[in-house]
């Protein structure tokens, strides 16, 4: 009886240390390693290249496959195609929880928050325009917090980006789908860039508001979630 009590309180320590383990190595996890800073490059590309990019991303899924629309995480597979996968946010103020399976090796793209204009090329300063109304809600304060498994990305809001060129949205759009009037977008906002992750489970969160009252989406939250899975290639 005595041995029998002693393999149980041997397996209950057993179960403790795990727990405990566990819960430092979360503890211990810092994402500060695995944000590309401002002024870096991937695959040679600066990160206004990269928000340019999301947006017509996400101007190219079929209505049923939107991973921005999507709710559950379902469609986060949608176009992804070289060496950075795109994150989906939510169109206007958007509360969403989601899964998605990434795979090793990719870096992760996500907006915490911004805005896209358009400017017809009509006019002669139609670049000039789409920048100026993409930044409005940008030059107000606003609340920003970016957080990967508990640890958060150190003073989120100095990932301000805003596109450096303009672009046509629907570019990944065969060519008969696109709008017949040409515009000039551009976006201005926060967005983050994360290195290849190690295969494992993590849980990315991104919140953040703005606070420019009488302005349109001048009063827009996001408040988006991730269970992410980083699948060994």
């Amino acid at each position: 009886m005595a041995d029998r009590n002693i393999r149980v309180w041997a397996a209950i320590t057993s179960i403790i240390v795990t727990l405990a383990t566990s819960a430092r190595a979360d503890d211990a996890f810092s994402v500060a390693p695995f944000v590309v800073e401002l002024g870096d490059t991937v695959n040679g590309q600066g990160l206004p290249y990269f928000a340019n990019a999301w947006w017509q991303w996400a101007a190219s899924a079929p209505q049923t496959l939107d991973p921005v629309q999507d709710l559950t995480g379902a469609n986060c597979g949608t176009n992804q195609q070289g060496a950075v996968w795109f994150l989906a946010g939510g169109y206007g103020t958007s509360r969403i929880s989601r899964t998605c399976t990434v795979p090793q090796g990719r870096y992760i793209f996500f907006p915490v928050i911004n805005i896209i204009t358009g400017a017809p090329s009509s006019l002669s300063d139609a670049c000039a325009t789409a920048k100026r109304d993409a930044a409005r809600n940008n030059d107000s304060y606003v609340y920003i917090r970016v957080s990967l498994n508990v640890s958060e990305v150190d003073k989120a809001e100095r990932f301000r980006i805003a596109s450096e060129d303009c672009f046509e949205l629907f570019s990944r759009l065969p060519q008969q789908m696109r709008p017949q009037v040409d515009y000039h977008s551009a976006t201005d906002g926060y967005w983050i860039m994360l290195k290849p992750l190690p295969a494992g489970q993590y849980h990315l969160e991104f919140k953040a508001f703005y606070t420019n009252d009488g302005d349109a989406f001048g009063d827009m939250v996001q408040n988006i979630s991730y269970d992410l899975t980083i699948a060994p290639s």
